[in-house]
This record gives structure tokens, sequence and C-alpha cells, in this order.
């Protein structure tokens, strides 16, 4: 059969029974979405289309991706790909936008199309207010020498942006002997000004090398990221210090991949320790049973089954070149296959096992959380993440990924706000991925958006297009987190119901209490990358993944997450979610 194509395309306001309910080219600012539709010719196998949004200004607003397909023959099909208008940024770009449509395999996109469409503000509306941003203080340049001589006065000098002009105080501290020491404090005379320099002066008292931590704190209460300085103070000149060897200490703490697990649990742990003094780092993985490993990377260390259920006390050591080091450990508990679960019943979440044996994973779990990924060809950033103006740390650690707890959040709109702390090396193309889990979607359906790109900037994006991310830039996007009674339905589960069924040879995903027009799949391994993608024709309701990537490879035994999202024949997202699932043979 040969490989389909577009037939057609156009832009609607909204879909029912999976077709536009109009045709048009023109939208306003109080419009929820924008739509566009095309439709497929007959085919059989799996292929992927793509939409991206250029703004009046030709820049890229949005990309998407979309993959779908059968083993079947199926017959000609609509999809569509939407943006989101109303109290987005979209709302204030008004003029001329395009759209392209590409349709392609796994080699290639081989037919596109490409459509054009106004924003324009109609008489007796008004434009929504264009969304806000984190008020915190930022420092975003240093000068002043390092080295001193005991006895020296000397200056620093720090750049700052302050959105709000109402800086009231300059924290200053230094590391020493494992904690940190306050150097003063003080009102730097900033009020009224989003912008300029501060003068810090300081003395050198006593022979030492040490990190300082300079942070910016407003009338509010928020802090800047502190910007760390080595400083050495020298007992007479030409004569360094005598330098004591300070151990490392944990700026992350150690983290369990689950607690309690299984027998057949794929198990993991990860810390990020720094040293004072900057050498190298050296870390000893303790499993409790006599299994241990080192390795030189603070990200998590995967590849342990333990041989019997038990209480096991999990230790990670951080050691520099001399031998000095500091540990963090854990008590783990180790349950036996036939168990399942801990005392009690139920599911033990976010493992990817069906722990309860009733042949489902995860499926009554509700944890909220937000992976915040780096996803550049080169893992060597840092990125911070703040939530309604609020720091939410620590930050993710170098090239790293970290889980960020969001059940505290209220039901409604907040904005998240990602910031580049550091953006390796220079020139580098990077970029991260946001994932949630637990419910909470993104302003336009979805519940994975990529940041930083150089031709992939969503709303909001402020990195350099030429560069990648530079360090104190940063990217916004709005999510939706529903209300316990919008993600729950009849007996306290979500509404669709999907359920994830793991078998020897493939991974049954199933929609119930629901018959929908389409249900998309994506398969991403843990650096991020797409593995598998289709979708169902409509009115199906359950698909499968035969453990094969896109080019028809066999996967590794491993963790892996699937992105799972129902539509309804109206072209609303009824549900999405990102989970994981383990891969065992």
């Amino acid at each position: 059969m040969p490989r389909p194509t577009i037939l057609d395309a156009g832009l609607t306001h909204s879909l029912d029974q999976g077709r536009p309910t109009d045709n048009t080219n023109e939208f306003s600012p109080t419009d929820a979405v924008a739509l566009v539709w095309f439709e497929v010719s007959e085919g059989q196998g799996n292929y992927r289309a793509r939409a991206e949004w250029y703004t009046p200004q030709g820049d890229l607003y949005l990309k998407k991706d979309l993959g779908f397909g059968s083993t079947e023959p199926w017959p000609s099909a609509i999809a569509h790909f939407s943006i989101a208008i109303r109290n987005e940024p979209a709302a204030q770009m008004l003029g001329q936008w395009r759209v392209r449509v590409f349709l392609g395999d796994a080699l290639e996109f081989y037919d596109s199309t490409e459509l054009t469409f106004q924003i324009t503000s109609k008489s007796g509306g008004t434009l929504p207010p264009p969304p806000t941003r984190s008020t915190a203080p930022r420092i975003v340049g240093f000068e002043g020498d390092r080295v001193f001589y005991v006895g020296d006065e000397f200056s620093w000098i720090i750049d700052y942006q302050d959105p709000d002009a109402d800086i009231v105080k300059v924290l200053v501290r230094k590391y020493r002997d494992g904690q940190w020491l306050d150097m003063g404090s003080g009102d730097p005379g900033s009020r009224g000004k989003t912008s300029g320099r501060i003068r810090i002066n300081l003395h050198c008292s006593s022979p030492e090398q040490t990190t300082v931590a300079i942070q910016l704190e407003d009338a509010a209460g928020n802090q800047s990221e502190p910007y760390n300085v080595a400083l050495e103070c020298r007992g007479s000149e030409g004569t360094p210090p005598p330098v004591q060897n300070q151990p490392p200490y944990f700026v992350e703490d150690l983290k369990l991949s689950g607690n309690p697990i299984t027998l057949s649990t794929f198990f993991g742990m990860s810390a990020r320790a720094v040293d004072p003094e900057g050498q190298p780092i050296t870390y000893l993985w303790d499993y409790g049973d006599g299994f241990t490993t080192t390795s030189e990377e603070f990200a998590p260390v995967l590849g342990h089954y333990y041989s019997a259920p038990g209480n096991y006390y999990v230790c990670v050591t951080a050691s520099d070149p001399q031998g000095a080091s500091t540990q963090q450990c854990a008590w783990l508990t180790v349950l036996d296959d036939d168990a399942g679960v801990p005392p009690g019943g139920g599911e033990i979440c976010g493992n990817g096992i069906d722990d309860d044996g009733d042949g489902y994973i995860d499926e009554d779990c509700a944890r909220l959380e937000i992976l915040l990924d780096d996803t550049g060809g080169v893992k060597d950033d840092i990125f911070s993440l703040y939530i309604d103006g609020q720091y939410r740390g620590p930050d993710t650690p170098v090239g790293g990924r970290r889980f960020f707890s969001i059940d505290d959040l209220t039901p409604g709109q907040h904005l998240i706000t990602v910031y580049v702390v550091e953006a390796g090396v220079p020139g580098n193309l990077g970029s991260f991925t946001l994932s949630l889990l637990g419910g909470p979607q993104f302003s336009d359906g979805t519940t994975i958006a990529y940041g930083c790109y150089p031709s992939d900037g969503r709303p909001g994006a402020k990195c350099d297009p030429d560069s990648g991310p530079l360090e104190g830039e940063y990217q916004e996007f709005y999510i939706y987190v529903p209300s316990r009674s919008q993600s729950a339905s009849i007996g306290g589960r979500a509404f669709p119901e999907m359920k994830v069924a793991l078998k020897t040879q493939e991974a049954v995903f199933e929609v119930q209490r629901y018959n929908p027009q389409s249900i998309e799949l994506n398969i991403f391994d843990l650096a991020g990358q797409i593995v598998f993608s289709t979708s169902t024709p409509p009115g199906l309701r359950r698909l499968s993944w035969q453990y094969l990537t896109n080019e028809g490879q066999q996967v590794a035994n491993g963790t892996y997450f699937y992105s799972m999202t129902v539509i309804g024949f109206n072209g609303e997202i009824k549900r999405s979610e990102v989970k994981k699932l383990a891969v065992v043979r």
C-alpha cells in the first residue's frame, strides 16, 4: 500500500464528532484555541505528523508532533493540532500567523501544507492581561579580584536586575567547617531601581580559602539565587595560607527510586555533593546487602535487584581525593513479589510495577509531580524551577533531571518559570523538557513541553535563538491543576479511566468508561527521547506496545515513561498523563 498523503486541511474553532465545526482563518484574543485539521489518505503502518506555528514576526511559536498508525489498513481520517490563545502570549500577538503541517514516516517528512490565519481584536473585546513572571531579584554579573592578603580591605561589584525595584538587603556568607557562616548584610540603597550595580565591601581577617555566597532579598522576602565566588586570603604577600581540606557536602539529598519496592523492581539511588575546594568527587553506593558500586557521577545509579525481602540500610558516601568524606543513608523495604504491596494493600505509586497483582500498574496513584530534565545534545546545563514566582529548589544537577512535587498546589492555573542557572559550554544549543505527572496539564492540554530549543520556543521563551540558553534567561509555561473531584470519577479514579497491563510480550493500554475519538501513545526513554509512537482509529479503546522502537528494534529492559492521551469526538483532550513503566522480561 502506498504511503498516506495529506488530502485536505483547514482551520476551525472546534471539532464535533471528529469533524470541523467551521472553516475560518480569523480568531480573536478571547478564543480558547485555534485548531488546524488535516485529512490523511488511507494507509497502513506507523507514521507521524508535525505542526509548526509561526507568529506575525515570522518566529517559531510552537511545534507539536503526533504519532499514529496501525498494523491493519485504515481508511482516510482527520487529525488535528491546536494552540491555546486565551490568557496566553498568543493573544498579544495580533496579525497574520502561519501554520505548517508535515506528514512523514520514521525516516523523513515527505508531504506538507501551509495555512495562514489572523488573530485580531474584535470590537467590544478586551485583550487578556500579559502573563506575569517571577519578581525575585537576580544577580547577572560580577567584578572583583579573588585573591587578597590578611588585613586587606577590598570591594566586589555585582550587577543586578529586579522587576519590582524593591531590593532591601544584600546577604553575604562563607563556607567553613561544613557550614555557612554569616559575613554580614545590609541595605544597598537600591529601592526604585530595576537594574544597576551594588558595591560590597569586605575584609580579609585571617588566612583561608573559602567559597562566598552572595544573595539579594526584596521587600517580599524573595531571594535571588546564590552567586558563589571563590575567595583566597593569604597570610603574607607571596605566601599561601595553610589550607585545611574540607569534606564534600551534599546539595541534593539521597533519593531512592522507590520505597518500598518488590524483588522484581529495578532499584537505584541518586544524590549530589560539592567539594569546597573544587576537587573531583567519588561516590560509593552501598545497597545494604553486600553489593556496592562506585561512580564519579551524581545521576541515578540504576541496575540492582535484591535477592531476598527485608529491610536494608542503603548509603551513599561522597569522598574527595584526600579521603575526606560525608555520608547519607536511609532504610529501604524490599517486599516479596507475592506480597506485592505494603501492609494494608494497594499500589506502590511510580515504580512502573503491578504491585497489587490486579494486572495493571499505578492505577490508583494521584501524586502530582513535575519532571525537569536537561535534554540538550550536550548535557551540561543547570535549571531552576519557580512556581508562581516562588523558588522550588534545589536546582537540577548538571546535565541531569529532578522531580518537583506539586501536591501542595491549589486547583486552578499556575505559572511555571524555568531559569537557566548555568549554560555549560558557550554556544551549546541546549534544551530542557518539562513533564507533568498525576493529572495537571499545560494550557494547550498536553503533559510534555519543551524549552530553550533554538527552533522550538514555546510562548514566553526568552532563550537566544542563535546560541541556545544563556545564563539568566528564562522561559514561562502555564499549567492547570484539576481539583480532586475533577481528577476523580466514580470509585475515586480519573475519568476516562486509563489502565495499563504489562505482559511478557507486550504492554496493553486501555481506556474504560469512555468511547474516545482516538488514543495517542508515546513511549520515552530516560533521556526523554521518543522510542515509540502510535494512535488508534476512531472508536477503539485499547492499543498495545510490543516493546519495539518505531524502527522495529526490540527495546532493552529498564524503566520508560509513557504519555497516554484520550481525545474526545469534539477534539477536546479528555485526559492526558505521563507515568513510568518497567520492561522486565
